[in-house]
């Protein structure tokens, strides 16, 4: 089974379900590199999605309606089973650092929220303007990959006020982060311009 044109992925149920098999198997052996930074760890699996009510639990605390992609990710799955390990630049580091990685609900609800904070704030832009329409609402969905709430459903990167590009869609953005092969292959000649965020 492959993914094939990574610019053609879309966010419909079967396509995140192969995302699922395929990363699983892809982490099943891990060749660790010497970079600062979170990396997914050898073994590591998908927790298993959550019900139409845990959803509905989930936007309910985040505090906004999550569009169809977003939804169908988190059916299929709920975040990895262990860490994020940071081995500060040196594979030999004893002191090695735990983060997740790809966020789940509940456990991760609050690193979810201080995520979402720390960009409005650098931002200068606050919930109650976003509920107002002055930009589209932003979910972390891995590290610092946003996905912006409008009708485009793209996805950025985003840390703290330094914005850019990064996918066309949740599913072309998590084949980015996991598969190194697929890093460089995404085409973002038509990515939309985003309200307030990316204009």
């Amino acid at each position: 089974m492959e993914l094939g044109n990574i610019n053609t992925l879309d966010t419909s149920i079967a396509t995140l379900e192969k995302i699922k098999e395929l990363s699983e198997a892809y982490w099943k052996q891990v060749e660790y590199q010497e970079v600062y930074g979170y990396q997914v760890q050898e073994g590591s699996k998908w927790k298993p999605g959550l019900n139409e009510m845990e959803l509905f639990l989930f936007e309910k605390e985040v505090g906004f309606k999550f569009p169809l992609s977003l939804r169908n990710f988190y059916r299929i799955m709920n975040g990895l089973d262990k860490p994020g390990i940071n081995f500060q630049g040196d594979l030999n580091n004893t002191k090695t650092e735990f983060r997740p990685k790809f966020y789940s609900f509940p456990d991760d609800l609050a690193l979810i929220n201080d995520y979402i904070n720390w960009i409005l704030e650098d931002n200068k832009i606050s919930q109650e303007e976003i509920k107002s329409g002055k930009a589209p609402f932003i979910f972390p969905i891995y590290g610092h990959r946003f996905l912006i709430f409008d009708q485009n459903e793209q996805v950025l990167s985003m840390y703290g006020n330094d914005i850019i590009t990064w996918a066309g869609n949740l599913a072309q953005a998590i084949v980015r982060d996991i598969f190194d092969s697929y890093l460089h292959s995404i085409d973002l000649t038509n990515f939309k311009p985003i309200k307030y965020w990316l204009e």
